[in-house]
């Protein structure tokens, strides 16, 4: 049974369809999410050990791929229960192996980017101030700002799909992009809902927040992000794969 609906529907009808598939999502994602929460704990506890800055970065840096890998290999595999074609893990994993570079490539840009428009902002503004006002006034911060955020925003919500688009639909990195482009054109409400329940889940599991530090002082660190991940991880995956399949059928 095919669980993509064959008609556009409204954002409700979405959210109500992704709480329904929950546990199905759930049952074939459910080791992706136990190796996504083993990452995140190992990289943390490398970085405790290891308080020099580039380690810490080094680590980060591998663990945030090593997640990217496990939850398009979530992603995939939840794609192929939606059109009933599941497949076993070990030929998911296959398949996202074989797509690895294009798929992490289409990440690192997607972050390169926003890394980039922060930066190249913050200068704009800086010498807008220097030129106009000679660095005497701090007239251009809060402008400065607003217009960091909206094109970040802007950006961030333009080419949220880039990287599921690589996974599910096997584009090459330019069309994952272009086509990210025009599909969130037509669910910009839940662009904003997916990254807000994507800020939430980081913001939970973030090392260092009071209840992180409650948890690790009994060692329910590593249960919490789990039990966290099993809630968020499958309805993350189902509204981002419905609102991509209803901005393609509208």
């Amino acid at each position: 049974m095919n669980r993509y609906p064959t008609n556009e529907l409204s954002l409700r009808k979405i959210v109500k369809c992704s709480l329904r598939l929950h546990y199905l999502t759930l049952k074939h994602t459910i080791y992706c999410i136990l190796g996504i929460t083993l990452v995140k704990y190992t990289a943390v506890f490398l970085m405790m050990i290891f308080p020099d800055v580039v380690a810490q970065l080094s680590f980060f840096s591998i663990g945030t791929l090593v997640v990217i890998y496990f939850f398009s290999v979530a992603l995939l595999t939840t794609h192929y229960a939606f059109i009933d074609k599941t497949q076993s893990l070990t030929h998911v994993f296959k398949i996202v192996n074989q797509r690895l570079l294009p798929i992490l490539t289409t990440f690192i840009l997607y972050v390169g980017g926003i890394i980039f428009i922060f930066f190249a902002s913050k200068l704009m503004t800086h010498a807008l101030n220097q030129l106009y006002f000679h660095g005497s006034l701090s007239v251009t911060d809060g402008g400065g700002m607003l217009i960091v955020c909206i094109l970040l925003m802007v950006y961030i919500a333009l080419f949220f799909f880039s990287l599921p688009i690589a996974v599910i639909d096997k584009k090459s990195i330019k069309k994952s992009f272009y086509d990210s482009a025009l599909l969130t054109e037509g669910n910009k409400v839940g662009v904003l809902i997916l990254f807000f329940l994507l800020l939430t889940v980081l913001i939970l599991l973030t090392p260092g927040t009071i209840h992180e530090y409650f948890l690790s002082m009994y060692h329910l660190d590593i249960v919490f992000d789990f039990v966290v991940l099993c809630v968020a991880i499958p309805l993350y995956i189902n509204l981002l794969l419905l609102l991509i399949h209803d901005s393609k059928v509208q």
